[in-house]
């Protein structure tokens, strides 16, 4: 049985699952049409899908939606809505059936392109299933990791009218404990703040999280009496004309200029400070209400894209199983939707499952571009070239096998540089026109994750993903001040053998020949672009200066004239 699971919403993406029922390629429409963060049908990830298994559309057996299980609230749900109503004050309520009636809208959107679709390929409607977004989130971290049993927490935006939930689990079998509405959702605070300080929605998340590590939490600011946790939920209270818990402005008794006003009488990185404060101080607490120590937990949705807030929920219980789900926001939701239609419990081990492109598809790229080239027969000889240009604080791009699927670069494409140079990150920040506040990530072989990384588990499979932050040792601060942030912690790739031979060799041939355990790791793109996919995006890397050189597929040097 072949099974296609696929979105259209924020972070189009596609998957497929083969006759032996593993799931063998994943990838998001982004890195195709390079429109970042694009929403719409991912008709190339769809393309590419069945010409990796020669097979035409019709031969697809089930088709799974999983942006959204349906237009409007199951009977369920609607039951929560209506008793959550009850309890609010007349502002309160009209603000949610606002946030009600927008919701119902986007679903109505997204599903009705996605019906265009299917009736335009003519696809019998017995094929077609929806899923549930939340439950796609949690079945894309059950099928990532190894564990039978546990807790699941599942938390972004908005989804299936939910903004987070909590789940159990138990081999395929999944049970939803309860859910927190789209009107206590605490994704759509950050986002505000993301707006609030000049930044994109749902894109920029990140450099407040990065910003906040500059700044204190300040108790007397208003965003501070939004959340808490009571009777085991999330609750959001408004504070009228000044936040409401979405993006629509405007039209809903909003001002966002009000909102703006507010935080300008504080700095932004006191602003994403408190920010952060706020949501590591409620997941905490809901965490520890609603999850038992000794159970495994795994982590799931566009939420747990925060680093800072995963270690704050390690700290619960150092000694629990954690996990995130590595493609944790929407792009990830289709290996959920696999997941409940396959009969066995493959785990999808790595994140290594887009496109990858022959020596002769790159070299015909390298010469229309007329990019100077060499090509090694001897590992050996390419990395000691390789390493004498990092030593020179030179950027090198990698493009090798197939391109990661997910948020995060994994050493397929990536570029690399030293770490060891405290002021490299505001280098590499102006090459790829870059604004982050955070340094960039370091990747280190397994063998000297506890030397390098305090409270570092054995069983921590989260941080072969860079979904995590630790605390890092006295040595490794000193010897490396380009991979640690300002708090004196980093977001590690760790690598193991098993994932990714070729460049585990590379790395242990470079601290062999250099003494150093670790070196920097960014995605391969440029400021408000996609990762890079084919042969020619990695080019117009090079030739735009966002690095130096490129090892195509372990054993091509490509280089600027």
């Amino acid at each position: 049985m072949i099974v296609l699971s696929l979105t259209n919403n924020n972070e189009a993406s596609a998957s497929i699952c083969d006759t032996q029922k593993k799931i063998i390629f994943a990838a998001s429409e982004e890195r195709f049409n390079r429109k970042k963060n694009f929403s719409g049908m991912p008709i190339n990830s769809i393309n590419f899908l069945l010409n990796k298994l020669n097979i035409s559309l019709n031969k697809v057996d089930k088709i799974i939606y999983c942006s959204h299980e349906s237009i409007y609230p199951s009977k369920k749900i609607l039951v929560q809505i209506k008793n959550e109503i009850k309890e609010l004050n007349s502002y309160d309520k009209k603000v949610f059936k606002k946030r009600l009636k927008t919701e119902i809208e986007f679903n109505r959107k997204h599903i009705n392109i996605f019906k265009k679709w299917v009736k335009s390929k003519s696809i019998d409607r017995a094929k077609i299933f929806y899923m549930d977004h939340h439950e796609a989130h949690a079945r894309s971290a059950i099928i990532c990791q190894k564990r039978k049993s546990g807790h699941i927490i599942t938390a972004d935006g908005k989804g299936g009218f939910t903004s987070s939930a909590i789940w159990k689990f138990k081999n395929k079998n999944l049970t939803c404990i309860s859910r927190n509405s789209t009107f206590n959702s605490l994704g759509y605070l950050y986002g505000n703040i993301t707006i609030g300080l000049g930044y994109k929605a749902e894109r920029h998340e990140g450099k407040i999280t990065g910003l906040s590590s500059y700044g204190k939490n300040i108790s007397k600011m208003c965003i501070n009496n939004i959340f808490s946790v009571k009777k085991k939920k999330i609750i959001a209270r408004n504070i009228k004309k000044k936040f409401i818990p979405f993006f629509l402005r405007g039209r809903n008794n909003w001002d966002v200029s009000l909102f703006k006003k507010e935080l300008k009488k504080f700095t932004s990185k006191d602003v994403a400070a408190t920010a952060q404060n706020v949501l590591e101080k409620i997941f905490v607490k809901y965490i520890k209400i609603n999850v038992p120590k000794t159970s495994n937990l795994l982590l799931s949705g566009g939420i747990f894209a925060n680093v800072k807030l995963n270690r704050k929920i390690k700290e619960i219980n150092t000694y629990r199983y954690l996990f995130v789900t590595p493609p944790m926001s929407d792009c990830g939701l289709c290996l959920g939707g696999i997941h409940k239609f396959i009969k066995n419990n493959h785990i999808v081990k790595n994140m290594y499952l887009g496109p990858e492109f022959s020596n002769y598809e790159i070299i015909k790229e390298l010469k229309k571009k007329k990019i100077k080239f060499e090509i090694f027969k001897n590992e050996d000889e390419i990395n000691q070239i390789i390493f004498k240009k990092l030593n020179k604080k030179k950027l090198v791009g990698i493009f090798n096998g197939k391109m990661e699927f997910g948020p995060r670069a994994l050493c397929n494409r990536s570029i690399i540089f030293s770490a060891k140079y405290k002021g490299v990150n505001n280098i590499v920040n102006k090459r790829l026109n870059r604004t982050e506040f955070m340094p960039f990530a370091p990747v280190c072989l397994d063998k000297f994750s506890f030397q390098n990384f305090k409270n570092f588990k054995k069983w921590d499979d989260l941080a072969k993903f860079m979904t995590i932050t630790y605390k890092c040792s006295k040595k490794f601060t000193i010897n490396y001040p380009a991979a640690c942030h300002v708090d004196k912690t980093a977001r590690p790739q760790i690598l193991y053998k098993n994932d990714n031979f070729w460049f585990y060799k590379l790395l242990d041939s470079f601290n062999k020949a250099t003494g150093e355990t670790c070196l920097m790791n960014t995605s391969f793109n440029n400021h408000e672009e996609p990762v890079v996919c084919k042969p020619k995006d990695a080019i117009n890397s090079l030739l735009n200066n966002n690095v130096d050189y490129i090892i195509f597929n372990k054993n091509i040097l490509a280089y600027k004239i």
